[in-house]
């Protein structure tokens, strides 16, 4: 999977990065963020959904909900797409490269949100791309 340069960021401190490994490699649970250059805006952060994924053929990874995570599924014709997900596909699901959010508190949140936008692996954001969601 080429394209873009991204880092996982985990809800526990620890980051995984495209300079460290593919996609598949890294750990599945624990997302709080997926951040990735973007050639127009520099730096892209995607956080607050349940799924992080690489769509076939994109040159980045993506943040889905449920539907989204269905239509991937789709997509790739796995055997779960369709059918109502429990724990025990979650294995299946990160075989697939999918992967999956955590909560955490918001003041913590925003403290590694000013960390992610420092980090020196990527260039420094110029503005918001159409898939980032605002603060109100």
């Amino acid at each position: 999977m080429h394209g873009r340069r991204w880092v996982i960021h985990y809800a526990d401190g620890h980051t995984f990065s495209s300079v460290e490994g593919d996609w598949l490699d890294a750990p599945a649970r624990g997302v709080i963020a997926v951040a990735a250059t973007e050639p127009d805006v520099g730096v892209e952060v995607m956080s607050g959904t349940d799924y992080y994924l690489w769509w076939p053929e994109a040159e980045g990874p993506w943040s889905v909900d449920r539907a989204g995570l269905w239509d991937f599924l789709y997509e790739v014709g796995s055997d779960l797409a369709g059918i109502r997900l429990e724990n025990e596909h979650f294995d299946e699901l990160i075989s697939l490269g999918v992967k999956l959010g955590r909560s955490m508190d918001t003041r913590a949140f925003q403290h590694r949100l000013r960390e992610i936008l420092a980090d020196p692996q990527l260039p420094p954001k110029s503005a918001m791309s159409v898939r980032e969601v605002r603060e109100c």
